[in-house]
């Protein structure tokens, strides 16, 4: 596991390069068009988001989205987290230390894929995580 820390927030090319790796070991048949749809997917999060955290959360999962994009095609996904740190409000260092926290929890969690598409799986409270058996990921 890769641990993500408020001084990466400094050199923005290192966390989005440490985004990439965990990117490319997390989710390692993700294409172009996955993460171009992940990024739509959370930017409708984001509009829909009814607080100013929440909002910021969503920022985050843009930004890690668009670093996915990034892996397939530089400039946009380099464009696209450029426009989640400009244009949205925000203190641009509170995004990219929601974006650390987010990637220490990503790693966490137990994955699922799908031609491409990953969804987390969502445990209920009573039901103790365990080792998968299956094709996803788990890291502790």
């Amino acid at each position: 596991m890769i641990k993500f820390n408020p001084e990466d927030i400094t050199s923005e090319w290192e966390l989005k390069n440490k985004i990439n790796k965990v990117h490319e070991y997390l989710f390692y048949n993700a294409n172009l068009q996955t993460q171009c749809e992940k990024y739509g997917e959370e930017r409708t999060e984001y509009y829909d988001a009814k607080t100013d955290e929440d909002k910021l959360k969503e920022l985050a999962d843009m930004f890690i989205s668009a670093c996915g994009v990034k892996r397939f095609s530089y400039a946009i996904g380099n464009d696209l987290c450029e426009n989640v740190l400009k244009n949205f409000g925000f203190d641009r260092n509170k995004i990219l230390l929601a974006v650390c926290e987010k990637m220490n929890v990503l790693q966490h969690r137990e994955w699922e894929e799908n031609n491409g598409y990953y969804k987390h799986k969502v445990f209920d409270i009573d039901t103790p995580i365990r080792e998968s058996k299956t094709n996803s990921r788990v890291h502790k």
